[in-house]
């Protein structure tokens, strides 16, 4: 981890090497699901990672087309599926 950090984040954890892991819910099927998966920085530049703030129906399916997300360091627009 680089840097200085004085506090975690709420939900974040320090995994068996000593790296930050922070928890993300998973999507299946354009639908976020109950499961929570926990990532380290590494491991997150794999996926492509929404807003925790996009905008989800009562089913839990994003409702745009596409969405804001994060994938190997960059910002896109993404498929919601």
């Amino acid at each position: 981890n680089i840097g200085l950090i004085n506090s975690l984040a709420t939900f974040a954890r320090v995994n068996k090497y000593g790296f930050i892991e922070s928890p993300y819910r998973k999507i299946i099927d354009g639908r976020v699901t109950k499961e929570v998966i926990y990532l380290s920085a590494m491991e997150e530049s794999k996926h492509y990672v929404a807003q925790a703030n996009s905008s989800l129906d009562v089913e839990g399916r994003f409702t745009e087309e596409f969405v804001v997300c994060r994938h190997a360091g960059e910002v896109l627009m993404a498929p919601r599926d």
